[in-house]
């Protein structure tokens, strides 16, 4: 009994997963270089949207927790995904054990989750904070409590991929694969597919397609408002539109770059143990991986605080001297930003002598000091 078991599991991991076949050097090169240009962008646009707003002054906003979690997802695909489905482009075969097949499948399908959740939470922080900002606004605490559930529903949505991954040794030449997608060789593997792909994307999708439309009938098509793009006649802050028109763009492309790979999914699921080329996986899996560079750059296009944040952090900016005193002075009281305690000049050719305002002017002492503060000098805040 366990004999047969084992040889028409081998079967079927030489037709379901086309991992033991003779591809082009020059393919996989191409493939290998697409995978390794936007693992550097990803890695290093990532930690510098961290960085950036760990150093902002306004860290206290609540859309900066939810893109430092959208940055976290990331890097966690990017250092513990990307580099052994590379190793395995390469090779044509899993060099690295069965524990670590079922970490690396599992974190394949819990960065999209955690990512399409977190999406959805922005959309409901933004449909709140411009629609309705008077009956419910999302707290720095409701805002950490809503990361945190996006990834634990991730997390336990996504934990059977630890059961259900794991190496399997081909028939014909012997090599050590792992499974590209759920197998779909028993019921349990394919309900458990459909039910993945519906709760970690069809229902965010239409979650956030909802909340999307909603807001933006509230800003651009709002009946009687005779908003007509005008500054001046907008009732919602510039600075709001601009963020969610950059947040509008990262979700629609993240959910267009998604597509591929749960239609794939969708395809395997219900063709049974069909061939599945290689070729086709890193395909659809490349362009959801291209999110992962695309967020940095879309939040340096669109936002000039981010850019700005970038060049002192690259000490590219002439401000950057500066930002330790500006800290300092921001934090203090407003008693200490109004007065100076110091030695009073008595000039005896002034009238003005009986003058404490005028003795103890702080504006005069900021103007003559070796570090002057501009009072409008913008911050990091993303």
């Amino acid at each position: 009994m366990g004999g047969d078991e084992n040889a028409t599991t081998a079967v079927n991991a030489d037709t379901m997963n086309g991992q033991a076949m003779n591809r082009a050097v020059g393919q996989i090169a191409a493939e290998s270089s697409i995978l390794l240009f936007t693992w550097c962008v990803s890695l290093a646009g990532n930690i510098l949207v961290c960085i950036v707003i760990y150093r902002s002054r306004r860290v206290q906003s609540t859309t900066n927790f939810f893109v430092v979690s959208l940055a976290s997802s990331d890097i966690l695909v990017t250092v513990l995904c990307i580099p052994f489905i590379a190793s395995q482009n390469i090779a044509s075969k899993w060099l690295i054990g069965s524990v670590s097949c079922r970490i690396v499948r599992f974190v394949q399908f819990l960065w999209p989750s955690s990512i399409m959740f977190t999406f959805a939470s922005i959309c409901v922080d933004r449909f709140y904070t411009i629609i309705y900002p008077l009956s419910f606004k999302v707290t720095r605490g409701v805002a950490k409590r809503l990361i945190f559930g996006c990834w634990l529903l991730a997390a336990v949505v996504c934990c059977m991929c630890l059961h259900l991954f794991e190496t399997i040794q081909t028939s014909i030449d012997g090599i050590i694969i792992c499974p590209l997608l759920i197998r779909n060789s028993d019921l349990f593997g394919t309900i458990y597919s459909v039910f993945l792909i519906q709760v970690t994307y069809v229902i965010p999708s239409v979650i956030i397609g909802v909340l999307q439309i909603k807001v933006f009938r509230y800003i651009w098509l709002c009946k009687g408002c005779s908003l007509k793009f005008k500054r001046t006649a907008n009732h919602v802050p510039r600075a709001k539109v601009k963020m969610l028109k950059m947040l509008m763009i990262a979700t629609v492309s993240t959910i267009l770059l998604y597509l591929p790979f749960y239609l794939l999914h969708i395809w395997y699921s219900f063709l049974g143990s069909s061939y599945l080329e290689f070729t086709i996986f890193i395909a659809a899996f490349g362009l959801m991986y291209t999110t992962t560079a695309l967020k940095p750059v879309f939040y340096m296009i669109y936002n000039s605080n981010f850019r700005r944040g970038c060049k002192e952090i690259l000490c590219m900016s002439t401000s950057r001297c500066y930002r330790q005193n500006t800290y300092a002075i921001t934090t203090a009281s407003s008693i200490g930003k109004k007065n100076r305690v110091g030695i009073i000049q008595i000039d005896p050719n002034s009238r003005n002598n009986d003058s404490p305002s005028r003795t103890f002017n702080r504006s005069v002492h900021i103007e003559k000091g070796a570090w002057p503060i501009e009072n409008n000098m913008a911050s990091t805040y993303i």
